[in-house]
């Protein structure tokens, strides 16, 4: 009996121990598991270095690479991998298209970095999250937000700018901050008049329409909606208006573009401003006090904005960590990055305002000897007519025009290469005498529909 008692101790003994190295071995998974770190997934349009270093190529933007490295360097609880996708001409193949699939279907990325190709339309799905909520929006150029949000709502943060637009003297194109297609066609037919002017350098009837279209073609498409206007009134004056110039450009060997700009022999010029000190440079081209008048619109203004070589970033719907992956997208707007952005305006208001404040005063680098020499920030020239000046500083009227010029700012350049192409190719025939005016415009107005509504 006490034999059979002491097996039966030794049995409950062991099964305790047993149940406490499992409990042990249990516990040491769980920290194992609550240690690792979460994984965010980040999607991309810039190129994979591995597959440029296969075909020899190095010279790459690293900056996504980079800011993830920094990412995960300085955190433990959460880290970021990539993954790479490609822009096809096939709708369906195309990458945007694949990641819109993936987290309708309740996968895909946590993060997107939308690239240079970036445009509002690429979010009307709205299957990104509205990121005003993580903003304290006095933070931003309000005006920059509001070009790129959509329905109120912004879907893609930019992290960088540029400012397009039509530039002329103010003796020729007023002081007006706006103009209306018919207010544009009238000043520049008085102009033309008076003293021969061309609208913009050797323009041609493709030229003209290309230049104006390429910042107004979202005025006659709903992306949302999959309208096009393409054949009402306004779009045909325009037809009318780039139709009256020829097919061709007249060039001879006499021509000079500093001398047309500079004798008034050119009407305006289209513009990106992508520099502080970009404000400068065209009193220097066109010898005289400079408006940056915009594109024609409806009379409330067409000054746009593109990417300007940067990229856009959104936060998927289906991101179970949104405040993480806002904490990754926010390193692109420390004041410090945002001000050494090259080739692009800071999205920052703080940043922005400091490369303002800066721009007013030249700046100098010390030289070996204890001398210093005044830093040259931009060269104004065309090419094989020399330097026609150098900028070293703004003034403080440059500023002030500068920031009016970003305030007016009232949409995203809603460029899509295709589409624009598609309607220069049906004005040709126009132009060439070979199709009337009501014929393109309906040829126009039902590819575009047609293309718009299967890629939107």
């Amino acid at each position: 009996m006490k034999k059979s008692f002491r097996i039966m101790l030794c049995i409950f003994m062991l099964c305790g121990l047993l149940s406490g190295c499992a409990a042990s071995s249990l516990s040491n998974q769980e920290k194992d598991t609550q240690n690792e770190p979460i994984i965010l997934t980040l999607a991309t349009f810039s190129a994979d270095p591995a597959k440029l270093s296969d075909l020899g190529i190095t010279d790459y933007d690293p900056s996504v690479l980079q800011m993830v490295e920094q990412f995960n360097e300085t955190h433990t609880d959460y880290q970021i991998e990539v993954e790479y996708y490609s822009h096809y001409d096939d709708p369906y193949l195309d990458g945007l298209a694949v990641i819109q699939r993936e987290i309708v279907s309740g996968e895909g990325p946590d993060i997107i970095d939308f690239g240079i190709d970036y445009s509002v339309v690429d979010t009307v799905g709205k299957y990104t999250l509205d990121l005003y909520s993580f903003l304290d929006e006095e933070d931003y150029l309000e005006s920059v937000l509001e070009a790129f949000s959509y329905e109120g709502g912004l879907y893609a943060i930019p992290v960088g700018f540029a400012i397009d637009s039509l530039v002329g003297k103010t003796s020729v194109v007023g002081t007006q901050s706006a103009w209306t297609l018919e207010e544009m066609i009238a000043c520049y037919e008085k102009e033309a008049a008076e003293s021969g002017a061309d609208f913009i350098m050797l323009a041609t009837a493709k030229q003209v329409l290309g230049v104006i279209l390429s910042s107004t073609v979202g005025d006659y498409v709903d992306w949302e909606t999959g309208e096009c206007s393409f054949d009402n009134e306004e779009f045909q004056k325009l037809l009318e208006f780039a139709g009256s110039f020829p097919t061709s450009a007249a060039v001879s060997g006499d021509d000079s573009t500093t001398q047309a700009y500079l004798n008034g022999e050119v009407f305006v010029m289209p513009v990106s401003l992508a520099s502080v000190y970009d404000i400068a440079k065209y009193e220097i081209i066109f010898g005289d006090e400079v408006n940056f008048i915009g594109y024609p619109s409806n009379g409330t203004g067409n000054t746009v904005i593109n990417l300007s070589g940067t990229t856009a970033l959104g936060i998927s719907i289906g991101c179970d960590d949104p405040e993480a992956a806002w904490e990754f997208i926010s390193l692109y707007f420390t004041e410090e990055y945002q001000e050494s952005l090259s080739g692009a305006l800071p999205v920052s208001r703080s940043a922005f305002e400091t490369l303002l404040e800066s721009a007013q005063t030249t700046q100098y680098e010390e030289n070996a000897d204890g001398t210093s020499t005044p830093i040259l920030q931009k060269k104004v020239s065309f090419a094989e007519e020399g330097v026609l000046g150098e900028i070293y500083q703004i003034s403080s009227e440059q500023a002030q025009q500068m920031l009016e010029l970003t305030d007016r700012i009232c949409s995203e350049s809603v460029y899509d290469s295709t589409l624009h192409f598609m309607i220069l190719e049906e004005a040709d025939a126009y132009f060439a005498g070979q199709k009337s005016l009501e014929e393109t415009v309906e040829i126009i107005q039902s590819r575009a529909s047609i293309y718009v509504n299967e890629n939107r």
